[in-house]
């Protein structure tokens, strides 16, 4: 091989080195996420719920026995400090007390960080009601829908009491939109930091007895089966049922 040979090979050399794309750093960092467990107890008051064993005492004194409690949690919100807000991907959870698996769940992909509030829907977002067939949480087979015109039941009471012309107690809330909307949004300012791969527990009670009263305390005898004005008064009411307990 000639000098000249050997000259022209070392610069196309250099040249194809020059023009190779150099790494980002940026694009070649690693981010670490966070966890969060949620695990949610339903109550009655001061008193843990039973379901068919205990007979508890709403605001206006009629006694209720609890035989079903179920409700949708979705659309699960973080807030960061700096305005950052985490969305769970496919946020629906369907809490059913005769299910204690259904009570806890975890939260992942969190990226690390001072938050300062979370937030969510009692109830299932109105794009998912008019979506089609839908699986998981959200399986029309769950006990917990009515039908395509009329969509989801958004949180659902079934019981007894003395005080009902037919003994029977039975809120099922549904309904996405207008005057009959049973969705509503919980939101409570609490600081929670997330260090890298760090595990979160928050800790909610979900009080039965807050469907009873604020903003209206509601008369078993006058209410016992869910009707179009009842909706809002009940959905209302139950907006209250949630509060934090802990955070570890």
């Amino acid at each position: 091989m000639n000098r000249i040979t050997i000259y022209t090979l070392v610069f196309v050399l250099l040249h194809l080195a020059s023009c190779t794309k150099k790494p980002d750093p940026a694009s070649d960092v690693t981010v670490s996420t966070a966890k969060v467990n949620i695990k949610i107890e339903n109550r009655a008051g001061n008193q843990i719920l039973k379901l068919n064993d205990v007979w508890y005492k709403n605001e206006n004194g009629d006694s209720l026995q609890v035989s079903v409690f179920n409700y949708f949690i979705s659309n699960i919100k973080l807030i960061r400090e700096d305005g950052y807000i985490y969305s769970e991907n496919e946020s629906y959870h369907l809490v059913r007390e005769d299910n204690a698996a259904t009570k806890s769940f975890t939260i992942q992909n969190i990226p690390p960080g001072n938050y300062k509030t979370i937030s969510f829907l009692i109830g299932v977002d109105s794009t998912r009601n008019v979506s089609g067939a839908q699986t998981g949480d959200l399986d029309p087979n769950t006990g917990m829908f009515w039908d395509w015109n009329t969509g989801y039941i958004m949180a659902k009471l079934e019981g007894k009491s003395p005080a009902s012309s037919g003994g029977m107690v039975l809120y099922h809330l549904g309904g996405y939109s207008g005057a009959g909307n049973a969705i509503r949004t919980v939101t409570f300012n609490r600081d929670i930091s997330f260090s890298v791969k760090e595990v979160k527990t928050i800790h909610f009670n979900a009080d039965v007895l807050e469907w009873f009263k604020t903003p209206t305390t509601i008369k078993i005898k006058e209410i016992d089966v869910v009707s179009g004005t009842s909706t809002k008064i009940i959905a209302d009411n139950y907006m209250d049922m949630f509060s934090i307990d802990h955070i570890d």
